[in-house]
């Protein structure tokens, strides 16, 4: 069942943004609750397949019960990281360019405007927060530099 929610979570939430997008010009009140559910949907999705992997490999005898209770909690780690990192800064640029647009040339370019700057900065800081938290969590081989196993030069 999660695996074909997986496969299918992309289309859905293409869908979802589509509806949001349009309630932002045509039914306006809706919107707001729209975004909460959108984004409620969206995390619950993440946090469900962040932990049916490992708990996967762990029923499958592929990975120990206190490893998997590691990968569980360093995936959900920086999954709240990146999003917390996104959300403000996205959230703070967004109503700033919705203000400035909406004043100079109207509601529908400053929330075009704020959608646009939204996703860029959205981007602009959660692909580093995820690739500096992928570096950081990545297990490392033994007798690579770094390796936690290989004794300290003293």
């Amino acid at each position: 069942m999660i695996q074909k929610l997986e496969k299918a979570w992309p289309y859905i939430s293409i869908l979802l943004i589509l509806a949001l997008v349009a309630a932002l010009f045509f039914w306006q009140p809706a919107a707001r609750g729209m975004a909460y559910l959108l984004v409620g949907l969206s995390v619950l999705a993440a946090l469900a397949f962040l932990v049916f992997k490992p708990v996967q490999a762990y029923r499958a005898g592929r990975l120990s019960r206190p490893a998997m209770r590691r990968a569980i909690l360093v995936d959900g780690l920086g999954l709240l990281l990146s999003l917390a990192a996104v959300i403000l800064a996205a959230g703070k640029l967004a109503g700033l360019v919705a203000r400035a647009a909406g004043n100079a040339w109207g509601a529908t370019a400053g929330t075009l405007s704020a959608l646009t700057a939204a996703l860029v900065a959205g981007l602009a800081v959660g692909l580093p927060v995820r690739w500096a938290w992928g570096a950081l969590t990545r297990p490392r081989r033994p007798g690579t530099a770094g390796d936690p196993s290989e004794p300290h030069p003293s």
